[in-house]
């Protein structure tokens, strides 16, 4: 890891300063050396963040995003003229090459990368020539995860994208490779292959568990057209059913005679 220097006469007059001083000083060295590593790992880059491709995998639910979070990450970027912490993108294979111009595709950082379009800002980006599929996908989950676990539905789709572009040769290959238990991502991709009737009756999908993954599963192999038919019904509701509630109203949907039947007994 390189070193980052502060020149001495700065550190003789850092010696006078008070403590807190002192602190911004500290943290600036440390930022400068967090940044010098990333542009060891790739070029760092200013770049124009409406330019840069997303992911063809999928990333976060929009749906279970933390509008104050974003709110606030969007002000403390305006505030510094930019991110801080850079971005990483990569130039997409068959791109760059022999006259063609390079297209950037974001790894991870999109949010960042949103920000800073929304401000009208360029986005600092660590720019790697030389990474597959298989490795983005591994450094995006991984840098994700770090921040913050994924739900069971966004953890669903990212690892059926993944077996299906057969990146991975199975689901206990996938498992190892990215780091994941594999009875969730098992239950996770039981979750993303649920049809999309079924998850749109949800409010907030994120809240969806991976125990929920048998249950709804069992419910559309039971019945599937009468599963699909309530939950676009369910979908019309305002206001719409809880979680908890949704998950009942389609288990029950799956075996109309049995309900219908209990609802006669005396």
């Amino acid at each position: 890891m390189q070193m980052a220097f502060i020149d001495e006469p700065l550190a003789k007059r850092a010696s006078a300063m008070s403590r807190r001083g002192r602190q911004l000083i500290e943290s600036a060295a440390m930022l400068s050396t967090t940044v010098t590593d990333a542009a060891h790992k790739g070029a760092l880059m200013k770049l124009d963040p409406t330019e840069i491709a997303r992911t063809q995998f999928p990333n976060r639910d929009e749906n279970g995003q933390d509008e104050a979070k974003v709110l606030e990450l969007r002000k403390s970027i305006r505030s510094a003229g930019g991110n801080v912490e850079p971005i990483k993108v990569r130039v997409r294979p068959g791109t760059g090459e022999e006259g063609n111009p390079p297209v950037h595709e974001c790894v991870y950082g999109h949010r960042r990368m949103d920000a800073c379009a929304s401000l009208g800002l360029p986005v600092l980006a660590v720019v790697v020539a030389d990474m597959d599929d298989k490795a983005l996908l591994i450094e995006r989950i991984a840098e994700n995860r770090g921040r913050s676990e994924y739900t069971a539905l966004e953890q669903g789709r990212i690892c059926l994208a993944a077996l299906n572009a057969g990146h991975f040769r199975t689901q206990a290959a996938l498992a190892d490779d990215l780091g994941l238990d594999e009875s969730q991502v098992s239950k996770a991709l039981e979750l993303a292959r649920l049809p999309e009737e079924v998850l749109s009756a949800f409010s907030l999908s994120c809240e969806l568990t991976y125990r929920d993954a048998k249950p709804l599963t069992d419910a559309v192999k039971a019945n599937k057209q009468e599963v699909i038919e309530k939950a676009k019904t369910i979908a019309t509701m305002e206001p719409r059913p809880c979680t908890k509630e949704v998950i009942k109203l389609l288990t029950e949907a799956s075996h109309p005679a049995r309900v219908e039947r209990f609802k006669t007994c005396p």
